[in-house]
């Protein structure tokens, strides 16, 4: 930009001297210094004419930590060759946005690959390639964007959570506690005599035959009637940045839970107040892991209803045969007694507590977990750099004694 303001105004100081003193050598000097811009111009212009830029994906979802792999390609379709160009890929999760400068022959192609590591969950935008072409003189930089954006998903990692045990009926050493169902379930626990009350939709034929008496079936619960988690995005809690951010923790806890709980068949629910209310009702199968991770993966830290409000809000949504999991890094207590109302009605409450003060918060998560104790709520510790899987094999603090479910869990 400098160099052309100084040509310019050699062109105006030429012009009126030509004018003023009629010497043909600033008419000479006008005439060459006026077609050394157009020319300028005109070749940086015609740098970037006939260009063809492809790039070639091979996914459009990925997982924290994976690796994307691209192939750029761009093209020469003139018999005019291209001396200085600039590929530039504007892909809004690269950290490093310098170009690669290559030259091009008459009809000539240069193809390079390239990777992108996703490092956070999130949407991103792949594209578009910007190809920036520069005159000799250095009088112009022209540039022109190729290709149309492209939506990229990015996962919040998982991890294997084998020896976690959230729901009321998981006990090590005596197998699995069911519970006894007034409704027909897909769990048949054993076969008893037939009472006046019971439904004739529950006799078993088979064992009427034998026995000579009419024999019904009996039900249970199974391993409990499903899972909700509600993960706390609201902004003003959050701490940390990048791949270290309570956020990012709160996400891979959110899906590696999912994950372990899904893979037993049990239906999985998720509640999140990000940016937006998003909620999934529980349902089974992988499918339902694929729309956990896409919501979490699309929901941002942004929230405005604090934890409390979104208890209050969603409270009636869980009945007895439910376990909610909250996961939080908020050092405030005003949701730990919305959360004890819901044990008193016989809802499964653990609370998954992200230790604010190891993510460079100002706050300590220590009153949240007294006071969690103090309500009789299972609960969790993550701090910054744990290994998810170890702590979540083990309760901070557990029930109280008088819940007859406490699970007891061992690495063992």
């Amino acid at each position: 930009m400098k160099r052309l303001i100084v040509f310019g105004v050699l062109a105006l100081l030429s012009f009126f001297y030509a004018l003023a003193t009629g010497f043909a050598l600033y008419y000479r000097a006008l005439y060459a210094l006026v077609i050394a811009i157009a020319g300028a111009w005109l070749w940086a212009r015609l740098s970037l004419y006939g260009l063809q830029v492809t790039v070639e994906r091979q996914i459009r979802r990925a997982t924290v930590g994976e690796n994307i792999d691209e192939r750029i390609t761009v093209r020469n379709q003139t018999p005019l060759p291209k001396a200085w160009l600039e590929v530039r890929d504007l892909t809004a999760m690269r950290s490093n946005t310098s170009g690669m400068v290559i030259s091009l022959g008459a009809r000539g192609f240069r193809s390079w690959q390239a990777k992108l590591k996703a490092e956070r969950r999130g949407v991103y935008l792949l594209g578009p390639v910007r190809v920036s072409s520069a005159d000799p003189l250095g009088l112009f930089t022209l540039s022109r964007d190729f290709l149309e954006p492209e939506e990229l998903v990015v996962y919040p990692r998982t991890v294997a959570l084998q020896h976690l045990r959230l729901l009321a009926t998981e006990t090590i050493g005596e197998g699995s506690i069911r519970l006894r169902s007034p409704q027909v379930t897909p769990h048949a626990a054993s076969i008893r005599e037939y009472t006046p009350s019971d439904a004739l939709s529950r006799i078993h034929w088979p064992s009427t035959a034998r026995s000579g008496r009419l024999m019904v079936k009996d039900f249970d619960e199974g391993m409990g009637g499903g899972l909700w988690l509600l993960v706390d995005f609201h902004r003003a809690v959050q701490s940390g940045e990048g791949a270290d951010a309570t956020d990012e923790y709160a996400a891979t806890v959110a899906a590696s839970v999912a994950q372990r709980y899904l893979f037993t068949n049990l239906p999985v629910g998720l509640i999140v107040y990000g940016e937006n209310r998003s909620l999934l009702p529980p349902e089974r199968g992988e499918g339902q892991l694929r729309q956990v991770l896409e919501m979490l993966a699309r929901s941002t830290a942004e929230g405005r209803v604090p934890l409390d409000g979104v208890l209050a809000t969603e409270a009636n949504r869980f009945d007895r045969a439910t376990t909610v999991v909250i996961i939080t890094p908020t050092t405030q207590t005003q949701w730990v007694p919305l959360a004890e109302e819901l044990t008193r009605r016989r809802v499964r409450v653990v609370a998954i507590v992200l230790d604010g003060s190891t993510f460079s918060a100002a706050g300590s998560s220590t009153r949240v977990v007294e006071a969690l104790a103090a309500a009789g709520i299972l609960t969790y510790i993550v701090r910054k750099g744990d290994d998810l899987e170890q702590v979540l094999a083990f309760a901070h603090a557990r029930t109280s004694t008088g819940d007859p479910f406490q699970p007891q869990a061992s690495l063992v």
